[in-house]
């Protein structure tokens, strides 16, 4: 909800005010007395309307406006009648004023209709109603054509347009202005009823929360379309895009949740607790016991209880937040964060598993056959090209510490450090902003390159832009984003030419790997399918089946080839690789992102890959946009 604003009855004092407010072009936030509020974030040619009854309740419908940038909530009492009128006209004459022509949108609930139980599922329905002061009727066509575009629980909506002979209005109301009147101040009108299928006829609460959640998401969305097409049939005002229409300032409340959900992530390092910091003992047992059963891996300490973080987690008010994408967004996420503290809490069991099976999903029948193809096609001898020894941890950090420092000089808020960790035997990772080195890691020099690219021109770039916008779930990571982020870093390897064929093994092993794991098998029977039905060496064999088996079963290694496979398909299909490097994102959230900035919220990132200026990476990229698929991508490496 928005800070305490002091009420106001709508009388002529506070009509002129608002006037001059939107004359002025600034916005206009004004609770009102005995209740309602008139909300104009910026002068837009529209103005949605909702008058709450007097003699009934009403639950949820008031809500399904706020998120708008442009609303009015009244009262329906018959005393609010009159000073809400001239309200109105006040506030239509200053837009008309400014445009051609406003459309004004009213938004009541069906009485007729019965609200859903709890044994139904949701059936949206919507009753489109237009009168002689309807806007062009391709207007009342797009609303009713969006409408009908909404699901709320896998259920189609069901839209019905009709004629009103008078003005619309809700039931035991009289209509807002006379037709006269909004002839006069060039003023177009529409009527939507909306059965109340939200709400919960029984319970402490008045309405479906997560039904109610998508409708307000959903209404949203298809209320920007009319007003696009509203502007372009009746008004001169020039817009790019629908999603610029969005609201583009936030209260107080937005920025609190941001930061709360922030707080919580990164009081935790999901990937580093669930690293077994015996990995290399346990390889040492595992071969003097001749392979005959699982080593027991150990873990770090818990920097935290999981038990109050969820407390702190589900503090978070994020049902006060009236946007609705970025209340969408927020939920996902505690979702997500909920899911990994209940993983940390079972760390060492077969529950840690279960919840990672919910947290990356299963393997697609499609990209486990892909994954058995690259192991068939590639030889179990291939090598990494010899051009040089290989780099220990020292000489990989100079060269880590040589290419920061390249980002810093084009960006301060690149803050990137490198650690040698002695509690990681070897391997790579980033980790809050840095990037982690085991104390015994041997790169060979022909992967230096491309693991540069991986962890520090995606993983450490991504994280810094994010930093850089002022949401924080951007740089921790927006709900799935783990499986872009690793499908960039990967095709970063292949732009830099270093996706080679022992590292498209390794990808497709640890799908395989995988898929071991979900069948029941164990540490030692993983390392058995790798090593004797897909010929890699135990001591690399182990270490894929390791990163599998860590926690109880982590499934997150299906990600990376799922990633790149993804990724490729969206870059064929006319996706552009610089908009996925704002932040750490999921290609889902495409969409979201562009509208977004399009309503002036996210600016461009400060940084791109250093890679992506190379001529030779440049020609990869062409052949991707060109549509690089895995069994072309093998064909190329093997040519």
């Amino acid at each position: 909800m928005p800070r305490q604003l002091p009420k106001a009855p709508p009388g002529p004092d506070l009509v002129a005010q608002v006037r001059e407010r939107l004359a002025a072009g600034r916005r206009v936030h004004i609770e009102l007395a005995p209740w309602g509020r008139l909300y104009v974030e910026r002068a837009l040619p529209f103005l949605c309307v909702y008058r709450r009854p007097s003699k009934r309740k009403d639950p949820g419908t008031d809500l399904l406006l706020t998120g708008k940038p442009c609303y009015l909530q009244a009262s329906g009492a018959p005393s609010a009648k009159q000073p809400m009128r001239h309200l109105l006209r006040g506030v239509l004459a200053e837009l008309r004023a400014r445009f051609r022509s406003v459309l004004v949108l009213e938004l009541w609930t069906a009485t007729s209709g019965r609200a859903q139980s709890q044994r139904e599922t949701a059936r949206p329905a919507f009753h489109v109603v237009h009168s002689a002061r309807a806007p062009a009727e391709s207007i009342v066509e797009t609303l009713a054509k969006r409408l009908r575009r909404i699901k709320i629980q896998r259920v189609q909506a069901e839209v019905e347009c009709r004629h009103s002979k008078t003005l619309p209005a809700p039931p035991g109301l009289q209509p807002l202005l006379q037709a006269s009147e909004l002839r006069a101040l060039g003023v177009h009108f529409l009527g939507l009823e909306i059965e109340p299928f939200f709400r919960n006829p029984r319970g402490k609460k008045k309405v479906f929360p997560l039904v109610h959640a998508a409708l307000r998401r959903k209404l949203s969305k298809a209320l920007r379309w009319v007003l696009f097409s509203y502007i372009q049939a009746h008004t001169d005002h020039e817009v790019a895009h629908v999603s610029a229409l969005g609201r583009r300032s936030f209260v107080r409340t937005v920025w609190n949740v941001d930061k709360a959900l922030s707080d919580v992530a990164g009081s935790f390092s999901f990937i580093l607790q669930a690293t077994p910091t015996n990995s290399e003992a346990a390889w040492r047992e595992l071969s003097r016991t001749g392979y005959s059963h699982a080593p027991a891996f150990h873990y770090r300490p818990l920097t935290a209880d999981p038990s109050e973080l969820k407390r702190q987690l589900f503090r978070i008010p994020i049902e006060r937040i009236e946007d609705p994408v970025l209340a969408h967004f927020f939920r996902e996420k505690q979702l997500e964060l909920d899911r990994k503290l209940t993983m940390l809490g079972d760390l060492g069991t077969r529950r840690f598993f279960h919840g990672s099976m919910a947290l990356y999903g299963e393997i697609e029948p499609s990209l486990l056959a892909e994954a058995r193809s690259l192991l068939a096609g590639i030889p179990p001898g291939s090598r990494e090209p010899r051009v040089g020894r290989a780099l220990d941890a020292e000489q990989m950090a100079a060269r880590a510490r040589a290419q920061i420092a390249r980002y810093k000089a084009l960006y301060r808020g690149f803050e990137a450090q490198v650690e040698i960790r002695e509690d990681m035997y070897d391997g790579v990772m980033c980790s809050r902003g840095n990037l982690l080195l085991g104390a015994r890691t041997k790169v060979p020099a022909a992967r230096v390159r491309a693991l540069l690219a991986h962890e520090i021109g995606t993983h450490l770039v991504t994280y810094y832009n994010g930093k850089a916008q002022p949401f924080r779930q951007l740089f921790r990571g927006l709900t799935g984003y783990i499986e872009l982020q690793e499908g960039l870093a990967v095709l970063s390897e292949y732009l830099v030419g270093g996706l080679s064929l022992p590292r498209l093994r390794v990808l497709a092993a640890r799908v395989v790997a995988t898929h071991c794991l979900i069948q029941g098998a164990d540490l030692v029977e993983t390392l058995r399918v790798l090593s004797e039905e897909h010929g890699f060496a135990r001591r690399i064999a182990f270490g894929i089946a390791c990163r599998v088996h860590r926690g109880g079963g982590l499934t997150k290694d299906i990600v990376y080839l799922r990633g790149l496979k993804d990724l490729l398909a969206f870059l064929a299909n006319g996706g552009e690789l610089g908009e996925l490097y704002l932040g750490k994102i999921a290609v889902k959230h495409v969409s979201v992102i562009r509208e977004l900035q399009m309503r002036k919220i996210l600016q461009p990132p400060p940084l791109r890959p250093l890679f992506l200026d190379d001529a030779k990476t440049k020609r990869r990229l062409a052949r991707v946009h060109a549509g690089l698929s895995l069994a072309k991508l093998l064909e190329e490496a093997l040519s």
